[in-house]
């Protein structure tokens, strides 16, 4: 309940936050995320992981930190299954670029103070507009038992404040140390594409190499029960406000009988009444001559106010009624008596139901009611009032029958097919890793030899095609992560291994071709479409630096098995 009122709340508030977690979204998008189990990497002390920032050795301790603060953003954000679906890996992969945007703000003097976090510790933490200790402190709960502590979780939202600062100072940066050399390069970088040779190795050619054992299976289904949960069964009585309730009608009429309201109305809604012209102005109309139609418009839109003002109303009366003393069904049913408000039952529904029926025989579509039905607290089971296509709904909710773990004979199958897939997927990365690492001794500086031993590698798969330039909108993750590649790569020179969503991939660069003549740019447009592009230049210029200051040693990556 807990994770859910965060996160209810993160839904209604996420622009507080929203430029914290950005950029670590981004990321998770990118790399497809895939399953596991957390940490499924283990350091130890100061021991060197091969890693430099800057020049600057990283320890394994740095490391982890890194990556622990990556993920209780994403818990944040998705609650604490990120601790259980084996991000820890690719964060892990991802913790250098961060530490090197961390020395960057450093360098910068970009700085974040207790109070900064404090702030968005309580915007995080609010709801309703009033910060709750103990929705903070459930969380931190969950953290404890991953082993992190609240100080841990302040570091994450440090760290992250200091790489959005970072962000915004590029985003906002007017005077970009331009040249034209910059320009030039950025629109190349633009416009052309890539001719690749791709080396894949496919998760599903190692499916059948794998095994997974009963005490994997039970393990895993006892430290993930949220996966297999049966959702929760609820039940209703809804007190129903309609749009065409007498009351709600003479109250709307009251209000279209006030001439300036009418013309208010009609001058904010112009667009319904009159046409555009082609240089977009909107043509003159006259409201007498609309008057009928803007008085109907009106009704409508006053009948649905007047109905959402009186549910309101009755919400916060009823609320106080059933917080006096032990909330019953019989005191909401009296109450809605009281004002004459009818009232339906619903059948049995779960959270995600796509229609709930009603006892008066309709069906509400859509899953929303449902959502906010279930969402009631259990101590005042009241919901929100809903608004529906000819009527407002709020409901008094029943817990049929509760949340449930399913039994793990009837997920062990699935629960097969999943460590399954997950071994296959890195039992490939491996094998691509270890194949680079051995056509690397074999065939050091020989860029063609390389190339030659690695399609003589088991289960590889090599095709040529065709990569998009970035102009193009690439359709998915891993023609961004190939064209990313190649963009660095030389002519004949090969990629180092990219973890892909189906496995691993190798890319060798077979050519570059020109950009065409109808995407050519002059000088004077190509510094155009620079400052017009500013944070993406910005961005992908300080990418080619943070890449070119960090260094990732064959035993750093050796780690992820």
């Amino acid at each position: 309940m807990a994770i859910r009122r965060i996160n209810s709340f993160f839904s209604k508030h996420h622009r507080i936050f929203f430029g914290v977690l950005a950029i670590f979204v981004v990321v998770m998008f990118v790399f497809y995320f895939s399953s596991g189990s957390i940490f499924d990497i283990t350091f130890s002390g100061s021991q060197k992981t091969g890693l430099k920032v800057f020049g600057k050795d990283i320890s394994a301790n740095e490391l982890q930190e890194q990556a622990q603060c990556s993920l209780i953003e994403l818990s944040l954000m998705i609650g604490p299954q990120a601790f259980n679906q084996g991000y820890f890996d690719q964060i892990t992969r991802m913790a250098p670029k961060y530490l090197g945007l961390l020395a960057i703000a450093e360098e910068r003097g970009i700085e974040c103070s207790p109070e900064e976090v404090d702030n968005a510790l309580i915007a995080m933490f609010s709801m309703d507009g009033k910060y709750s200790a103990d929705l903070f402190n459930q969380f931190c709960g969950m953290l404890n038992s991953y082993g992190m502590t609240a100080e841990t979780l302040r570091e994450a939202v440090r760290r992250q404040i200091i790489i959005n600062k970072l962000n915004q100072e590029r985003y906002l940066a007017v005077d970009l140390s331009y040249t034209e050399n910059l320009a030039q390069n950025f629109s190349k970088y633009l416009n052309s594409g890539c001719q690749v040779t791709a080396i894949k190795f496919p998760a599903s050619s190692y499916l059948d190499k794998v095994t997974v054992t009963d005490a994997e299976l039970e393990s895993y289904y006892n430290a993930n029960p949220s996966q297999f949960l049966i959702p929760p069964d609820y039940s209703a009585t809804l007190a129903v406000i309609k749009f065409d309730d007498p009351q709600v009608v003479k109250d709307a009429s009251k209000q279209a009988e006030d001439e300036a309201k009418l013309k208010e109305y009609f001058e904010n809604n112009i667009f319904r009444y009159g046409k555009v012209n082609e240089d977009g102005s909107m043509e003159d109309v006259d409201f007498e001559k609309v008057r009928s139609q803007v008085i109907a418009d009106f009704m409508e839109n006053a009948k649905r106010n007047a109905a959402i003002a009186k549910a309101n109303n009755f919400a916060v009366q009823i609320y106080e009624q059933l917080a006096s003393g032990t909330p019953s069904l019989g005191k909401f049913t009296q109450a809605a008596e009281q004002h004459q408000l009818p009232l339906v039952t619903t059948s049995v529904f779960q959270p995600q139901s796509a229609s709930i029926g009603l006892s008066d025989g309709t069906q509400i579509a859509g899953r929303q009611l449902a959502s906010i039905l279930s969402g009631a607290p259990s101590s005042i089971p009241l919901s929100e009032i809903y608004v529906g296509d000819n009527a407002v709904y709020i409901g008094y909710v029943t817990l049929e029958k509760p949340e449930a773990v399913k039994d793990f004979a009837l997920v062990k199958d699935e629960i097969v097919k999943l460590l399954t897939e997950q071994k296959a997927l890195q039992l490939a990365r491996q094998t691509a890793l270890n194949a680079m690492l051995q056509a690397d001794t074999a065939a050091a500086g020989d860029n063609k030899a390389k190339f030659e031993q690695l399609s003589k590698t088991e289960g590889v798969v090599v095709e040529s095609l065709p990569v998009m330039n970035i102009n193009q909108q690439l359709k998915n993750a891993e023609s961004v992560l190939l064209l990313q590649a190649a963009m660095t790569l030389t002519i004949d020179e090969l990629s180092q291994v990219i973890n892909v969503a189906d496995g691993a991939v190798i890319v060798r660069l077979d050519a570059r071709p020109e950009v065409a003549a109808d995407q050519a740019v002059d000088a004077a447009k190509a510094e155009q479409t620079y400052l017009n592009n500013r944070f993406m230049a910005s961005e992908v210029e300080q990418d080619l630096y943070i890449s070119e200051n960090i260094l990732t040693s064959p035993e750093f990556m050796e780690q992820f098995q």
